[in-house]
């Protein structure tokens, strides 16, 4: 059906401002409503939605159900109260054609304008009192870790190419193969980085395992397996020449769980060594 889902930035209003601002809407009503009891929230939920589409939008200057339903919204009253001169037949299909004619002509049209204009203002003065930076289209960044498993771990991940900016200012980014990531990111999750850096995608070859090390602290060198070759292409690479630093972080996890049982047999060895010591030297005396 030509649908391209995509993900926007969890916690981030400005990667989908609008249902974000709505969403955010939507909880403090219902945190209103529910009185401490948060196992009732889902009660309150049709009559926070019919609360919200009738306040009348600053941006459409109407509300969001007069234009779903081309009429205002009934007030809540007893239409069955005697002197009550309200309507109570439905509109007939004339009636209804000219109702949304005129939606179609005059309302929609109206409210496009005017909400280019409410746009504008407010694009206008957020410029003043933010800092805003645009990323060129195919120009290379790292984007930002969110969940880093240590404190030394890289605070960026990368590199990432721009594809394309979306209208809601996000970023849709291809990495280094030219895949699309499966979700937009916001400018600051992004940082620039040298455009000299970045290998072509023909010079890039994907590792299987690191296999071994050499070298000291500060001048290590890997012996890698590339995914897809024998053993007879294993080269010997320095850490700079590694796109992604969570290959060698894996390996020396894996290395350092393989040595903890050698350590803590060592560790018990050298407590029997002591204790027959100390024995000795009890007999001694």
């Amino acid at each position: 059906m030509g649908i391209d889902k995509r993900l926007s930035t969890p916690y981030h209003p400005r990667g989908n401002g609008v249902s974000e601002r709505y969403v955010q809407t939507a909880k403090k009503a219902i945190l209103k409503r529910i009185e401490g009891v948060e196992k009732d929230w889902d009660y309150y939920v049709p009559s926070v939605q019919l609360a919200i589409n009738h306040k009348t939008s600053k941006r459409l200057n109407t509300a969001p159900f007069t234009l779903i339903f081309a009429r205002n919204m009934n007030d809540f009253k007893d239409y069955t109260a005697p002197g009550d001169d309200t309507p109570k037949r439905p509109m007939n299909e004339k009636e209804l054609k000219n109702r949304l004619d005129h939606m179609a002509e005059v309302v929609f049209p109206a409210i496009k304008e005017r909400t280019k204009q409410v746009v504008a203002t407010q694009q206008d003065t957020f410029n003043k009192s933010h800092r805003i930076f645009t990323f060129p289209i195919n120009s290379h960044v790292m984007v930002k870790v969110k969940t880093k498993h240590s404190s030394l771990a890289p605070s960026y991940e990368g590199p990432y190419t721009i594809a394309h900016k979306t209208q809601s200012g996000t970023y849709i980014l291809k990495d280094e193969t030219g895949a699309l990531t499966p979700r937009n990111y916001v400018p600051s999750e992004l940082k620039l980085i040298s455009q000299d850096e970045v290998l072509e995608e023909d010079e890039l070859y994907e590792v299987e395992a690191i296999i071994n090390h050499r070298g000291e602290i500060n001048n290590y060198e890997y012996l890698v397996r590339w995914k897809g070759y024998s053993k007879e292409e294993d080269s010997w690479l320095t850490p700079n020449m590694f796109t992604d630093p969570n290959t060698i972080h894996t390996y020396w996890k894996k290395r350092n769980a393989s040595t903890i049982p050698n350590k803590r047999k060592q560790e018990e060895k050298g407590k029997e060594q002591r204790k027959k010591e100390k024995q000795v030297r009890k007999q001694n005396l």
